[in-house]
């Protein structure tokens, strides 16, 4: 049933990029490690600000996060979160 023939053939490494290229390690870190992150850094008071903050991750020793404030809307309401865009390890001699 099917073309597992065809479909065998199908199976090889993509041409098309990684959509997560642009996150550095950030895609191969817990989230809870982030989220550890995102609590270390002050309370956001306008969109588009940007803060970096380096903390220990298990696994990669010391890592840099990169994140920016983004804004959601809901009816009246609005709510300011930090998010992380960026992560990289920290090399340490």
């Amino acid at each position: 049933m099917g073309n597992s023939e065809n479909a065998a053939r199908c199976h090889g490494p993509s041409e098309a990029p990684n959509a997560d290229e642009g996150n550095g390690i950030l895609v191969q870190i817990r989230g809870d490690y982030v989220s550890d992150a995102m609590r270390l850094l002050p309370e956001p008071t306008s969109e588009g600000q940007q803060q970096e903050v380096v903390t220990e991750v298990e696994g990669f020793g010391q890592a840099r996060f990169y994140a920016r404030v983004n804004k959601v809307r809901h009816h009246k309401h609005s709510h300011l979160y930090w998010a992380a865009y960026w992560a990289e390890a920290i090399w340490q001699p």
